[in-house]
């Protein structure tokens, strides 16, 4: 039997459709309504599910973010040589602004408080864990075993210091653990004293610590990975190790900034802990 254009089949033998099926004026007119709700629902049933989709997928996307920054840990550290600020940082950091700093030392063990960042998605404040780790070289491997909890380091510099030959070993060992790596922490490297007139500017460190890594890199010193497997220590990923290293490589984020803790000059800090932390 053919078919006409509303659906209704035009059977032989039969003078009509409507005395095919026996429908009068009334039924054929409330069938071709039915059949046009009919064709109204499917394209409403599929626009909604078109809807759906698109928005599992953009919060299964801002979901995927959030489980990568949980991924890491939860702890800010503070790193780098000994008398570089770190502990005089870490005080400016968690006490209330105005509060007199403590005279420090240098620390033989870590110092661990609290302090706020406003959150960029939740218009709110954020408590951290923040945790300075002792600068001197005999307490390095106990500080180093606890980079596992990191969620981000700000790595400090004395930028008066012309010779960047620790800060570049102790960032060396922090850049090429396969875990900071495969979590992607980012760094902060607060180029502090960048107040005093001899200090070097963040862009002139920047290019002594990377060819400071680079030379490290032609060493091929050996680490075990996540799975215990031994590999050579890498600063960037397997697809750029035949390149020159450069910071932009390195599958961590890593931002260079002058601060001076003496004249409160710590802005960049705030910076990097809200949009990494927060």
């Amino acid at each position: 039997p053919s078919v006409l254009h509303d659906g209704i089949p035009n059977l032989p033998g039969t003078n009509s459709r409507r005395e095919a099926f026996g429908l009068g004026g009334v039924k054929e007119s409330r069938l071709l309504q039915a059949y046009s709700f009919s064709k109204m629902m499917i394209i409403i049933i599929v626009v909604l599910i078109i809807i759906l989709v698109l928005v599992g997928l953009f919060l299964s996307s801002k979901s995927g973010s959030r489980i990568s920054l949980r991924s890491r840990g939860s702890t800010v550290f503070l790193v780098g040589p000994m008398n570089t600020g770190k502990t005089k940082l870490f005080y400016k950091l968690i006490l209330e602004k105005g509060k007199k700093i403590p005279e420090t030392v240098t620390s033989q063990s870590p110092n661990e408080g609290k302090f706020s960042v406003a959150s960029e998605e939740k218009k709110s404040s954020t408590q951290l864990k923040i945790v300075d780790l002792p600068g001197h070289d005999s307490q390095w491997p106990s500080a180093f075993q606890r980079i596992g909890e990191a969620r981000a380091f700000i790595f400090v510099i004395d930028s008066t210091d012309k010779d960047l030959t620790n800060a570049g070993q102790k960032l060396f060992d922090l850049m090429t653990d396969p875990l900071v790596k495969k979590r992607k922490v980012p760094f902060l490297i607060a180029c502090n004293k960048s107040d005093s007139t001899s200090a070097m500017s963040a862009e002139d460190i920047e290019d002594e610590l990377t060819i400071d890594l680079r030379d490290r890199s032609e060493l091929k010193c050996t680490i075990e990975d996540t799975e215990g497997n031994s590999v050579l220590k890498s600063l960037t990923t397997p697809e750029n190790e035949d390149d020159p290293f450069q910071f932009a490589l390195s599958p961590c984020p890593v931002k260079f900034a002058q601060v001076s803790v003496k004249d409160d000059s710590i802005d960049e800090v705030i910076k990097f802990c809200t949009k990494f932390c927060s």
